[in-house]
This record gives structure tokens, sequence and C-alpha cells, in this order.
């Protein structure tokens, strides 16, 4: 065991940690109670995340010490709610053995470091409810309890969910509203019906986004989009509804889909729209070699009209069956860590 005196220094992981990162993961889901969840191997990992000429599924700082050997990590991946690019922490964890070192807080600030250089709107992530001493840990560095918050509950069609919809073959009785990939064009459309959305919601001062921020995050050529738009539209191309989704990773699983919003014009609701929207999302992640091993969305507590919507098509609540909790770093709390902690990095 290493002396709790070295210093450990955070960087971004290279292939070459993959079985060490592996391992680790596989330390934090027996931590989890968790063991047989793990799907991927170091190979698997290599192939998602260090593979030239393929996008990253995933971003992974890592821990060591003088001697390379791994102490912790962090899996994050960008995200796109309306306030614009964000970051979500899937996995941070530190060996046992190397805790009370400041390790994982030197992971934090690493990553806020990183989302205020790149002017991230937040950084989210989960955590189990009984794990106490990680929500403590996270709070301490201001990060604030969604789930409390705003009452969101996390929801996941998985792959029997995700199959059984990609076959869906029950036709809708109007068939007047079609579903499509969006483009440029409907931009103004699609920020009009969020919009629309965040009233519904009671949430209108959350979108911090307009059609020009959405066009240049998802529809510039030669760069890489931040996510993924579906539409459905009548035969004059007005949008009825909107499908925005994006890639994710889980480090027991592999490749995910998030799904971040879902809605229809209540004028053309009770006509199969958001069925029809639900059913091609689940084509496309069934058509990707079944490679996609599930999808994640949240919903408001208050919302049971959406709840039993999507449970109806085979989602089920994973804050009621895991008792995971949203957390959130805002914009005050990355910047900072991020201004306020450089001098954490280097002790």
């Amino acid at each position: 065991m290493e002396s709790k005196k070295e210093i450990h220094q955070i960087r971004e992981a290279v292939k070459e940690d993959c079985q060490q990162i592996i391992k680790l993961i596989k330390m934090l889901a027996r931590y989890e109670n968790m063991e047989n969840a793990v799907k991927i191997d170091s190979t698997t990992l290599i192939d998602d995340g260090f593979t030239e000429n393929k996008p990253p599924s995933f971003k992974c700082l890592v821990s060591h010490g003088e001697n390379q050997q791994l102490s912790g990590y962090l899996i994050y991946y960008y995200t796109y709610p309306w306030e614009g690019r964000s970051i979500f922490i899937l996995n941070i964890f530190v060996d046992p053995q190397f805790r009370k070192m400041g390790i994982g807080k030197k992971f934090i600030t690493k990553l806020a470091q990183i989302a205020y250089a790149e002017d991230m709107a937040r950084i989210d992530l989960s955590i189990l409810d009984w794990n106490q001493l990680s929500i403590d840990f996270h709070q301490s560095l201001g990060a604030v309890n969604l789930s409390n918050k705003e009452g969101w509950n996390y929801f996941r069609f998985n792959k029997n969910s995700i199959q059984q919809l990609a076959n869906k073959t029950k036709e809708s009785k109007h068939k007047t509203h079609q579903i499509r990939e969006a483009v440029k064009d409907d931009c103004h459309q699609i920020i009009e019906l969020i919009k629309m959305f965040a009233r519904y919601l009671s949430m209108e001062d959350a979108v911090k986004i307009d059609t020009e921020t959405f066009i240049r995050d998802g529809f510039t050529e030669n760069k890489p989009p931040s996510f993924k738009c579906l539409v459905s539209h009548d035969a004059n191309n007005k949008l009825s509804g909107y499908l925005i989704y994006y890639y994710t990773y889980s480090t027991y699983e592999g490749r995910c889909i998030h799904m971040e919003d879902i809605f229809v014009d209540p004028q053309f609701r009770k006509m199969g729209i958001g069925t029809k929207l639900i059913t091609k999302l689940a084509q496309i992640a069934y058509a990707e070699n079944t490679c996609i091993a599930r999808i994640d969305f949240l919903i408001l507590d208050w919302n049971q009209l959406s709840m039993d919507f999507h449970q109806s098509l085979g989602a089920f609540n994973l804050s009621e069956k895991q008792k995971r909790t949203a957390f959130r770093f805002d914009k005050n709390s990355i910047q900072q860590l991020a201004t306020n902690c450089q001098n954490i990095l280097k002790d």
C-alpha cells in the first residue's frame, strides 16, 4: 500500500489505462452490490472511447501515484439540455485504500475547470440514495439535490423494452403526422415547441438557447452535433412535436441513449404522435447492431400523465427501483470550483 503522503495526479485517460479502469469499475460495482451488471470489458472500453477516427462515447480522467497505478477514475460525457451544452458525470470512484487524500476533490475540480473553459451550462450526476458519503461529498462542493428541488425521477427503457418498441407494427389511426429527422430549417419551430414545453413545466426561465445556438450546436457542417432530433409534422411541414436525444455511456453496459425531451403540441395530442416518436427512437437504438443498452430520461414527479404514458410503453421508474437521486453543479458552482481551487490539483 502506498504512503498517503504520496501526491496523486489527475490526467486524461489513455488506451493503456483501460485494464486498470475496468478493475476499478468492477470494484465500484461490488461496492454498489451490482457486480453482475458489468457487461463490458477492457476491449469494449477501448473500442468505445479510445479508437482513432471514431468519436468517443465518453471522456475519462484518472488519478495515479508515482508508479502510474491508478487510484481512481471519473467518466463523463456531454449532454444538451435547454441551457445548452453541459456535462454528465457517469462515475466517480476512488479505490478505498486511497481515500481521504483529496483525490475525489481533485477530480471534481479538474472537471469544473474543463466545464468552465468550454462554457458548459452545468454538470449533472446521479447518486444512489443510500450512499450518504457521496451525497455529503458532492454537496460540500456545491452540488444541489435536484430531485428534492425540482422533483425529477429517472426512467428507463431497457434492452427488452427497446426491442419490443422497435418491432411495434401497429399503425396509428391518424396518419397525417409523419416522423423524420430534424433539419436546420426546422430549428425555429423546434425552439418555439421547446418554449411551449417549458411553459407547460412552469420552467420557462430555464430556456437559455435560441434558434442560432440550436443550429450551431446541432446542424453545423464539419462539426459533430451535440444532439439528435426527431420531429413530427403535417403535410405542410408544420411541426407538431419533437424528441431530442444524444448518445451516452454506461460503464456497466456500454453505449446508451438519453432522451432529453419529448413533447407534442397539446392541439395534436391523442393522435399517437408521442408513441410514434418513441417507437422511432427505439428503432434507431435497436438498429445500432443491438449495441444500445438502454434509453434513459427524466420526468418530473408531478407529471403523472407523462409517467403513465412512458410506463405503458415499457419504461420503469429507476428512481423507485434503484433509488437514484439527481444532483447538479450549476454555472456558479462550476465557476467557483474552477477559479477558487487552483491549488487543489497541485497538492
